[in-house]
């Protein structure tokens, strides 16, 4: 009799034990800071067709989160118009919001539009834009998808 109280009393405990992790398990908010480089993008608008490109083969030359706060961070992407002869290179600032899961973020660029990122990892993000704008100010409403990957993580 004894021995089987015991027997119990130990498969309680191990239950217990392996629950309260379950319980007690939070989400982790992943660290969006560093630089991120286009690895690739793929974009359509009102005023032009389908386009896909790779690195180097963009007008936007990286995103920078420059700071977080818990599940709110801010940065800028860099725009270097590969059209213009002068290739001054812009920043346009965002800010943006992780959800409770750690899986995705919204983002409020300051000047074009709105984007959806999925957070596929550490170094991983993909970004879907809705724009009304072009990269010069323009009328040109359309959707692009952007692959990013970390290339300078700070924290």
């Amino acid at each position: 009799m004894r021995y089987i109280l015991r027997v119990k009393n130990i498969g309680l405990l191990l239950a217990f034990l392996l629950i309260i992790p379950l319980v007690s398990a939070e989400t982790d908010t992943p660290s969006l800071i560093g630089t991120w480089q286009i690895d690739h993008h793929e974009r359509d608008s009102e005023t032009s067709d389908y386009k896909e490109s790779f690195f180097n083969e963009t007008d936007i030359s990286r995103y920078v989160i420059e700071t977080q706060t818990d599940q709110i961070f801010e940065g800028y992407k860099e725009v270097e118009p590969k059209s213009l002869t002068n290739h001054s290179v812009e920043h346009e600032g965002f800010t943006g919001v992780i959800t409770d899961d750690g899986m995705h973020a919204y983002i409020q660029q300051h000047e074009e539009g709105i984007t959806i990122v999925d957070i596929k990892g550490t170094d991983s993000l993909t970004l879907y834009n809705l724009v009304e704008l072009d990269l010069h100010g323009d009328d040109n409403a359309g959707a692009s998808r952007i692959s990013l990957v970390r290339v300078n993580a700070t924290s």
